[in-house]
C-alpha cells in the first residue's frame, strides 16, 4: 500500500492499543530491552499495521511470516528500494544502493546467490575465530 492512502483507509491498520514509541524510541529500547510484548500484541491483533510514531515516518509493521512471504512475492507492489529501515520525520528517502537488501528483482536474485554461496556453514566455519574476535571487541 502507498503512503499517499486517505488516513480514513489507514486507519483501518492503525492498532489504537499498540504504544509504537516503544518500537522506535531508543532509550526505551536501552532501558526495557526489546519490545516483545508490543510485537506479540501487533501480530495478535493487527498483523499488518501502518503506525505512525512522533518524530518519524510512517511505516507499516509486518509481522507474521505468511503476510512477510506474501508481500516479499510481490516487489512491483511492496519494494525495498527506497530503504528498509526506519527514517525520522523529514528526512529524504535512502538514495539508489547496490546492496543486497535493497534490490528489488531482478537485480536482487543473482546478487543474493553470488553473495550465499559465501555464507554457507563450511564457509562462515572456517571464518569463526575471526567472527568470534571481532563479535567481543
Amino acid at each position: 500500500m502507498s503512503s499517499d492512502q486517505s488516513s480514513g483507509a489507514r486507519d483501518a491498520y492503525m492498532p489504537r492499543s499498540i504504544d509504537v514509541g516503544d518500537l522506535v524510541d531508543p532509550a526505551r529500547f536501552a532501558a526495557r530491552g526489546y519490545p516483545h510484548a508490543t510485537w506479540t500484541a501487533l501480530r495478535a491483533t493487527m498483523p499488518v499495521a501502518y503506525l505512525e510514531a512522533e518524530g518519524w515516518q510512517p511505516f507499516w509493521a509486518v509481522t507474521t511470516h505468511a503476510d512477510i512471504m506474501r508481500i516479499s512475492a510481490q516487489p512491483q507492489i511492496f519494494s525495498s528500494a527506497q530503504g528498509v529501515t526506519l527514517r525520522k520525520a523529514g528526512a529524504a528517502p535512502m538514495p539508489p544502493s547496490e546492496m543486497v537488501v535493497m534490490l528489488d528483482p531482478p537485480e536482487h536474485g543473482p546478487r543474493r546467490r553470488m553473495v550465499m554461496r559465501r555464507l554457507t556453514q563450511r564457509a562462515v566455519r572456517t571464518h569463526r575465530p575471526d567472527i568470534e574476535r571481532i563479535a567481543t571487541e
